[in-house]
Order: structure tokens, then sequence, then C-alpha cells
């Protein structure tokens, strides 16, 4: 065999590569997230003292959907749930501030890939409950958004700027003091988005977050490739570039806490099954340890959806299969399915939501 023939059996290889690798990109990236449901307008039936408040804003050529959350009047105290009882008939109850208390400051919400802001719904309600004011929007191509899809984590954190430059557009919610909760790609935009632009935070939630624009490529990649997973890395970085230019491979998010100046809530499972502890947190942990405000919780026995009853949430997950696998069922059983869908999406984890507010409130 000539050196010819072996060169281009090479270039083929690589050009193989490069279109499977591409191909895997876009499988991720370059799909509609998660579409709207009824359980929105659901979950505001059962708050209907819940001022709520749509907005649109730009984010490059597409348009994000909004909403600005709030009790402007002091709610009722609501009794936790007991087994005999409805989740969704029960939300969990938290501290409420006066009716004349102007809120405590303003918590951005940033929803994780596959999920939109519905799912955070019942996490924001508590935190308005305890007298802040909360801002939760869809990503470019998820929910009520425009945009045919995600297109990648560097989305997340031009989606995420474009909403704060629409916070701060607004006086009465820039004159409050900023606060960001993230989850899972979320969370690796609060962390990151001040190596885009810098905001005026003052704390920061980060749940499951990534640490980088392809963070969760990875352990996929090491699975797949094994030692050759670098290779498909390096090809990734390069179609990043090339979708949103050579600016986004700098959004890290050690950079950005480290830009940002503020106190930080890092939060990470030792068992997440989609972003590997080592990979991330721990990462996160090594940069920051020690540094004055920065808080660091290892949970176990729970998955990477936090903030949400861990043995809810895989239920949750079944019931969303089952209703999608089965479209054609009398009506009265996906009502069924339905109501008891509603219902464990109504619950929160409040021991975990009520250590952010201590977080919120302590800074």
């Amino acid at each position: 065999m000539n050196w010819l023939v072996i060169i281009i059996i090479i270039i083929l290889l690589a050009a193989i590569f490069a279109a499977v690798t591409r191909y895997e990109y876009r499988k991720v990236f370059h799909v509609r997230g998660k579409e709207a449901t009824p359980f929105f307008d659901h979950f505001f039936s059962v708050h209907p003292e819940l001022s709520v408040q749509p907005f649109a804003c730009a984010s490059g050529a597409e348009s994000l959907y909004g909403v600005r959350l709030r009790y402007e009047e002091s709610p009722a105290a609501t009794p936790a749930a007991t087994p005999e009882e409805s989740p969704a008939a029960t939300p969990a109850a938290s501290p409420a501030e006066s009716p004349a208390d102007p809120p405590k400051g303003l918590i951005v919400m940033m929803h994780g890939y596959g999920l939109n802001m519905e799912h955070y719904l019942p996490q924001a309600e508590f935190f308005a409950r305890a007298g802040y004011a909360v801002v939760l929007y869809d990503g470019v191509g998820v929910g009520r958004s425009s945009g045919k899809g995600i297109r990648g984590l560097p989305q997340h954190v031009a989606d995420a700027c474009a909403v704060l430059d629409y916070v701060e557009s607004a006086p009465e919610l820039s004159a409050l003091p900023l606060m960001l909760y993230g989850h899972s790609s979320g969370g690796y935009a609060v962390c990151a988005l001040s190596c885009k632009k810098k905001y005026p935070v003052k704390a920061i939630v980060s749940l499951a977050g990534y640490t980088e624009a392809l963070g969760g490529m990875k352990a996929k990649l090491r699975k797949k490739y094994g030692p050759f997973s670098f290779l498909g890395l390096l090809l990734l970085a390069v179609f990043q570039i090339a979708e949103f230019g050579r600016e986004a491979s700098g959004y890290k998010s050690i950079r950005g806490l480290g830009l940002a100046g503020c106190p930080a809530f890092i939060v990470h499972s030792e068992n997440d099954p989609i972003l590997p502890y080592a990979d991330h947190f721990v990462k996160i942990q090594k940069a920051f340890s020690g540094r004055p405000g920065f808080r660091f919780w290892t949970t176990d026995a729970r998955n990477h959806n936090l903030g949400v009853p861990s043995d809810a949430n895989e239920r949750v997950w079944q019931l969303q299969k089952q209703m999608r696998q089965d479209p054609g069922a009398a009506e009265s059983p996906r009502d069924d399915l339905r109501d008891e869908l509603w219902g464990l999406q109504m619950l929160i984890d409040e021991d975990m939501l009520t250590r952010f507010l201590e977080f919120y409130d302590s800074v």
C-alpha cells in the first residue's frame, strides 16, 4: 500500500469522524426544547393571588418570552401536603412579607436543558412567597420563545444577558438587589455570564451546573470514543466557534464566577448521571474553596434534577413518557395521568430551597 492510499484513507476517516461529531452536536442542540404545556395556566389558577406580568425581549434575532412574579399582598399560609392529600392542592408553604414591604430583591431563574420555565414555577413561588420578586423565561428554541433550536450552551449565556439587559431597562426591577438562580445549563449560565458582560449581581445559586459550554459532551465522547475523545472535543470546539464566534469559547463558569466577584452557592449530586461530579463540581470547588462568600454542598442519593424531590422526579418522567406514547388514549384515563403529573410537578424540595433562601437573605 503506497503513501497516497494511506493518506486518502486517513482523510476519509477524518471526514467521517468529523461528520459523526457534527451530527452529535446537531442532534443535541439543533432541536426545539421542551414545548409549553397547559401546566403553565394550571399553576396560576392554583395561585390566583400571585401577580404575573409577561414580558418579551430580544436575544439576537429571536424573541424571548418571560414572566415577572411577585406577591403584592401577603398570601394566606398553605399547610404542607400530607400523604393522603393531593399534592396539587397543597403546595408547600414558606414565609411571606407584609403587603407594605417592597421586594427584598430580584431573583432571575434560568432553566436547564430539556426543560422550560414551567418546571421552576413552584420554586419561583416559594421565593416570591418569601418576599422576592422573581423573573423566569424560556430560552431561544424553548417553550414560548422563538427559535428553531437551542443551538448550544453559549446561547444560554446570550439569553441570560438579554434578560438581564431587560431587567436593567426596567427601573422597578433594576433598583432591586439582583440574585441569580440556575439549574444545569442554567447553572452554567448564571456562573459564566460575567464572561460576556458584567452585571451588579449580589448572589448566585448554581445547581448541577456545567463548567464550560462543551462540558456536557465530554463524558459522552469519552464513553463513545475512549482515548480518541479529545479529537471529538476539538472538532466540537470548532463547530461551536462557527456557531457562536470565537468569543463564546471563553464562557466558562470558573472565569465567570471570578469576574462576578459575589457570593455563590454551588450544589451538585455525587451520583449525577448527566454531569459527572468530578468533571464539574470538583473543579469549581477546587478553584474557589476558602473564598469568602462561597458555599459548596454535595448531595447524595439524588439525580441531576435538584430543587424537586428526587423520588417524585422519576415518576414525572414516567408519566410524561406514558402520555407521549399513548396520545389516543381515552379522555378520562389521560385526565387521571395529567392530574397525577401536575400534582407531582407542584412539589418542591423545601429543605433545599430553604437553604437557598437563607443564603439570599444573608446577602
